[in-house]
């Protein structure tokens, strides 16, 4: 397989997802829109850095309330960004959430695997808003001994998802 980068003012009606300093790049296979999203979590240290990076690279809209509830909501919706898929990598995870209490990580993880399955199935409500499944995926890297402390983080969660 072949992924050939496209330059985001294509005329094909392949590419016509919103603007972001940090969408690194929007990728054709098989004429389908992915977005890519890359963040790095050393910025990502506490709620309000985790709120402004998401926010910025998915261009939330201005009413975004920066707490969990509304996260919740503009990652579930993105209805301003037409996509095939999204793919959000995430560089240094063990920062993630770093700063802040434990729950605040549990939180996290919890809507973006619940984001990633609402994403997962098609929307059939004979409304404007129908769509087929799109796939979500959050990719984490983490490097080093902090692999470890990461992994560890999110088998503490097993038992949440269970």
């Amino acid at each position: 397989m072949e992924y050939e980068p496209l330059e985001s003012n294509t005329s094909s009606g392949s590419v016509g997802v919103a603007q972001s300093a940090l969408v690194e790049n929007y990728w054709k296979y098989s004429d389908k829109k992915c977005v890519v999203i890359k963040l790095d979590c050393c910025m990502m240290k506490t709620k309000e850095g985790l709120f402004n990076q998401f926010a910025q690279a998915f261009k939330f809209p201005e009413y975004f309330g920066e707490n969990w509830s509304a996260f919740n909501d503009c990652v579930t919706d993105l209805g301003w960004i037409t996509a095939d898929a999204y793919s959000v990598l995430l560089l240094n995870s063990e920062f993630i959430l770093a700063d802040e209490s434990s729950d605040q990580f549990d939180i996290f993880i919890r809507i973006i695997s619940e984001a990633a399955d609402e994403w997962s199935k098609p929307v059939a409500e004979n409304d404007r808003w129908d769509r087929l499944a799109i796939p979500f995926h959050i990719i984490f890297q983490a490097s080093g001994e902090n692999t470890t402390h990461f992994a560890e983080r999110l088998e503490r969660l097993e038992a949440l998802f269970e």
